[in-house]
Parts: C-alpha cells; structure tokens; sequence
C-alpha cells in the first residue's frame, strides 16, 4: 500500500518570472543642422579656428552617444540581474516548497506505518497470549486425565489388597477348625500357615508390580502427551513469528518505496523547473544580448553622422578660403 502524495505543491510550478521591459536608450546625439560654436557660416575666421571648432564639437557628440550608450547600457544590465535575481529567488521558493512537501509527505508515511507497526505489535502479542493459554489449558487437561488416572490405579490396588488381606486373616482365623475336622494338627498347621502366608505375599506383590506398571504406563502416555503439547505449542509460535515477520518485512518494504516516490518526485520537480529556469535565464541573456547590439549599432551610427557632419563641414571651411 502506497501513501499519497501532499497535493498542496505537487504539480503547481511557482509562477515564472515575467521579462522587463527593454529599457529604452538615451536620446540620440546628433547634427540639428546649426553650426557649432566658433564656425562662421559666411566663412569669417580663419580656418583653423573653424577646423578647431569642428573638431571640439565632434569629439562632444562622441562623448553624448558614448554617455547616452554606457548609460542605456548600464540600464539593461540592471534590469538583467533583476531578472535573475527574480527567477533565482523563484527557484529557491519552489525548492523550499517542494522539500516542505516532501517532510509532510515523509512525515504523514511515518505515522501511517508505526500506526500499522502498533496494530501488528497488538496483533502478534495476542496470538501469542492465545497460543500460550492454549498450551497451558491443553497442559492442564493432559495432567488432570493423569491424576485421576493414578487415582483409579491406586483406588483399584489398594482395594484389592485390602481384599486379598481380608482373605488371609479370614483364612487364618478358620485354619485351626479346618485342620481339626481334617484330623491333622501341629506341624501341619504351621505348614498350612505358612504357605497361606507366602500366597498372600505373593498376590500383594504381583498387585504392586501391575500397579508399578500402570502408573508407568501413564506416566509415559502424559510426556507424549505433554511433548506432543509443546511441539505444537513452538510451531504455533514459529507460524506466528513467521507471518509477523513476512508482514513487517511487507510493511518496511512499501514504506521505503513511499520515500522513493516522495524524494523522486521531489527530484524530478526540481530537475523540470532548473530546465525551464535554464530557458529562461538563456532567454533573458539573449534579450539583453539582442537589446546590448542595438545600442551598439546606434552608437556606431552616432558617430558615424558625427563624422559624417564634421568632414562636410570641414569641406566647406576649405571651399570658403
């Protein structure tokens, strides 16, 4: 199971930075027609005056489309890296706001799974209290079936020796009428007594050995039983241990891929936005690049109608001689 992605950010770009407005250049040095200071237009003074003078006002319409040039210049290279101020402080928004969705995302995923960790912990801890009670009932079971298995042993032998016991002293007692209706006496009782004697040790001992042998044999049916009861009791358990390890190992795996996703889409949002920044800053440049030549060009223009006016009026001077 996948947690979801935090929409908040996911799939909204932060609005590019829009382009500024090409800075218009200064006004344009250039000839109004009127003749510079210190040049006579009917040809009075001398024509090194005029040359002079020519030559000084040349030099101050370089210097005005110079200026009017590194001014409009100056200018577009502020706007620039005001452009680029902007779009890298864009950059750096988004970047903030992707990583904060990426720690919401992250964090979300975190509660998720230790909420399933707690429910599985629950889980695995009750069927362990289950397979334990269990155990211990089954345990039970077997033990009293033993107890009062012994007790119908020992109830059995003993009634039966107290059979047999009666039956010597009974015996016993009657031996002496017995023998004197049969016409023996002496020796013969002692004899009879004893052999009476030896019978009831011998029925006593064979009631102890038979009950000696069922008491074994129940003793051992209980350790099956019981063995039996513990080797069911561990595999339940292996079963349990297993199935909440394969869950965990399930668990951790979805979780690590949770992350993968978040920090991909992280990864890819930022590669996306760095490549249409990239674009941009390029576009900018080549603006400004565009906007830097036309200046050039005016300002090549500039001279050259500086040069152009300083030559015809010079041509001039020299006519009027």
């Amino acid at each position: 199971m996948n947690m979801p992605f935090d929409d908040d950010v996911a799939g909204k770009p932060v609005k590019p930075v829009k382009p500024v407005k090409p800075v218009k250049p200064a006004k344009k040095p250039s000839s109004n027609g009127r003749t510079p200071s210190g040049v006579s237009s009917a040809g009075v003074g001398s024509y090194q005056q005029t040359a002079a003078a020519l030559e000084n006002y040349r030099n101050g319409q370089y210097a005005a489309a110079q200026n009017a040039y590194q001014s409009a210049k100056g200018q577009l290279e502020q706007a620039l890296q005001a452009q680029l101020r902007e779009e890298e402080q864009a950059r750096r928004q988004m970047i903030a706001a992707q990583q904060a969705a990426y720690q919401r995302n992250a964090a979300a995923s975190e509660r998720y799974y230790e909420g399933l960790y707690r429910e599985q912990d629950r889980a695995y801890q009750r069927q362990l209290e289950k397979a334990q009670a269990d155990f211990e009932a089954a345990m039970a079971v077997a033990q009293k079936g033993y107890d009062q298995n012994v007790g119908a042993v020992q109830t059995s032998t003993e009634k039966s020796l107290q059979q047999a016991y009666i039956a010597k002293m009974m015996a016993e007692r009657n031996i002496d009428q017995r023998l004197a209706a049969a016409g023996r006496s002496g020796g013969a009782a002692e004899t009879v007594l004893l052999s009476m004697s030896n019978q009831y040790g011998a029925s006593r001992n064979a009631l102890e050995l038979e009950r000696s042998g069922q008491l074994a044999q129940l003793a051992m049916q209980l350790a099956q039983q019981q063995a039996q009861h513990q080797d069911d009791y561990s595999k339940r358990t292996q079963e349990h241990h297993a199935a909440y390890e394969q869950q965990r190992s399930r668990y951790e795996a979805e979780r690590t891929a949770d992350l993968e996703q978040y920090a991909q889409r992280l990864y890819q949002e930022v590669a996306s936005w760095d490549a249409q920044s990239l674009a941009r800053k390029q576009g900018l440049h080549k603006q400004y690049m565009s906007q830097l030549s036309a200046l050039e060009r005016e300002l090549a223009q500039n001279k050259l109608k500086a040069d152009q006016y300083y030559h015809q009026q010079l041509l001039q001077a020299q006519r009027r001689r």
